[in-house]
């Protein structure tokens, strides 16, 4: 678990065989310098099984940009290196839910993105890459 949140600025691991009992730890796994800014939390941790050597790993994560906005991100690993960050980019999901592959397609629900006042629920979708 890449935990951000609630640790004096230090990004936090935590590890379970059961997923009941938890050890956490302080571990680098996320540079922001390429974007500038700090993170607040991350989002979700994606799998995707590209097959053979090419599984990824992806971290959807907020932040506060350079200017102090709020911001999301995504960076990528490798599986096997999973606190080794291979590239980072602006821009990400958000969807705190996780995200799940079906019939070739990414899709999401959000619900912080509805107009202020509303109790309505947003499903989104991407096409295979």
């Amino acid at each position: 678990m890449y935990l951000s949140e609630g640790c004096g600025g230090t990004t936090h691991v935590g590890r379970s065989t059961d997923m009941v009992n938890w050890t956490f730890a302080p571990q680098d796994y996320l540079d922001l310098e390429p974007l500038g800014g700090s993170l607040h939390e991350v989002a979700c941790a994606i799998v995707n099984d590209g097959g053979g050597e090419r599984t990824e790993l992806v971290l959807d994560f907020f932040y506060a940009d350079a200017d102090g906005q709020f911001a999301a991100a995504q960076a990528l690993y490798d599986i096997n290196e999973p606190f080794t960050q291979k590239a980072v980019h602006r821009g990400g999901s958000l969807a705190w839910g996780g995200l799940l592959k079906f019939g070739g397609s990414w899709m999401f629900a959000q619900g912080w993105d509805a107009p202020s006042g509303s109790r309505e629920m947003y499903f989104y979708r991407a096409g295979d890459s």
